[in-house]
């Protein structure tokens, strides 16, 4: 009888583990697959603030190695940022991309790095060539609006080969009263 329950408990143990095991093996499978070479969501975080009557994007790097990130002036890096501009007494939205137009005489894929627990900081000019917005901005200069910054860095051979971070990150809101000077060049 004692053989008995002891079977009846290896039967058990090794029913129990065999399912832990596959849903382990099913969890590995599908993360690397879905993620290829994704970091970590929590790895790149971003903030905006208002410094000097300017627009800030903060790159916080929350992991114990480097990160890179594509820079802003070639075609690997140009789109990787847009904002949301929201008005805060009707929820009306705007979308602020950068220009599809651009004409690269001299391009590569040229990266920043951002050493662990640092930030690196890039000052913003929505109103430059550079920038288009969906609507016009004359519709937000009195009210209160909330702005939102969007990174999305793709995955593309060149940043797997030269180990640039690849993801989403988005700010919180950052709730703003007039003046606007930030958006309207007016310091």
């Amino acid at each position: 009888m004692f053989y008995f329950f002891k079977m009846i408990s290896l039967k058990n143990i090794i029913k129990t583990n065999c399912i832990h095991l596959i849903a382990y093996l099913f969890l590995v499978f599908f993360s690397c697959n879905n993620r290829s070479s994704y970091k970590t969501e929590n790895s790149m975080k971003i903030k905006l603030e208002i410094q000097s009557g300017e627009l800030v994007v903060k790159y916080l790097n929350n992991t114990s190695s480097v990160i890179r990130l594509w820079q802003s002036d070639n075609s690997w890096g140009w789109e990787n940022l847009s904002f949301i501009l929201r008005i805060e007494s009707t929820g009306m939205q705007i979308n602020i991309t950068r220009t599809k137009t651009m004409g690269w005489t001299k391009n590569g894929p040229g990266y920043f790095e951002i050493p662990p627990g640092q930030e690196i900081i890039s000052t913003v000019q929505l109103t430059g060539k550079s920038w288009e917005a969906d609507q016009s901005f004359s519709i937000v200069n009195n009210e209160i609006v909330s702005v939102k910054a969007l990174l999305n860095i793709l995955s593309t051979p060149e940043a797997k080969e030269l180990d640039v971070w690849i993801g989403k990150a988005e700010s919180d809101w950052l709730k703003l009263s007039p003046p606007h000077n930030w958006l309207f060049n007016a310091n």
